[in-house]
């Protein structure tokens, strides 16, 4: 729990979703439909938020404004308005396309295959992948040039799966996806490797031990390979 994820839970109910948290865990329930926000969606400085919601515009029939803190709309988003674009929903954006911007969907054109850049953050990515499946014809994503943190892409891809959903990654800088609804399933998350990694390096620079309960062993996060790394490096030889 932590300022990324209830700003994300808060504009999720927004937009007709109920979620609420029971004995440590995030109860989730929908009827399948997003709707159009009475408001403005306050994302203070979650970017994973701005650009999943972003991407989960194509789904609402209606306007969806997204805004955050002053860092927030520093932050440009040209790579994931220019995929909405290309999706036919209609985006308007302050300057330099930033936050705030205000989008009507739903994605108003069927594409077979989008083409899309990822050089500065996956994440618009991941969103767009969410979304796929409940777009009349699926789509298929194709990277124009590299991208950065494709792990975290095929993570979210992984996940998905686990919720029924077809997703391809036939190579090349390509993602398929297929037409098809989600269905409800159990998840357990996995710890945070990326923030484990720097207490785990802390240790290691200290010559002292730490415990991360349930850490990932086999997991799906990239930074899961941090521990094997740091004991190769404090091997002798």
């Amino acid at each position: 729990v932590c300022d990324d994820t209830l700003f994300l839970v808060r504009a999720l109910r927004a937009m007709g979703v109920t979620v609420r948290m029971r004995r440590g865990a995030w109860d989730v329930r929908s009827d399948g439909a997003l709707r159009p926000p009475c408001g403005k969606l306050f994302l203070g400085n979650a970017g994973t938020a701005v650009r999943f919601l972003g991407a989960l515009s194509t789904l609402v029939d209606g306007e969806v404004l997204l805004d955050g803190d002053e860092a927030m709309r520093r932050r440009p988003q040209g790579e994931l308005l220019a995929a909405l674009r290309g999706l036919g929903v209609r985006v308007r954006a302050a300057k330099g396309g930033r936050l705030p911007v205000l989008l009507r969907g739903p994605a108003r054109r069927r594409p077979a295959a989008l083409d899309v850049e990822a050089g500065v953050s996956s994440q618009h990515l991941s969103g767009l992948l969410m979304a796929a499946p409940l777009l009349p014809r699926g789509l298929e994503l194709r990277l124009s040039r590299p991208a950065v943190s494709l792990p975290y892409v095929e993570m979210t891809g992984a996940l998905m799966r686990l919720f029924g959903v077809r997703v391809d990654f036939p190579g090349r800088g390509r993602f398929r996806v297929r037409p098809g609804a989600y269905r409800p399933a159990r998840v357990r998350i996995e710890v945070d490797a990326s923030g484990a990694a720097m207490i785990q390096a802390a240790a290691a620079l200290s010559g002292r031990k730490v415990r991360i309960p349930g850490a990932p062993g086999k997991a799906l996060q990239g930074d899961a390979v941090f521990p094997a790394i740091v004991k190769k490096l404090a091997s002798p030889g």
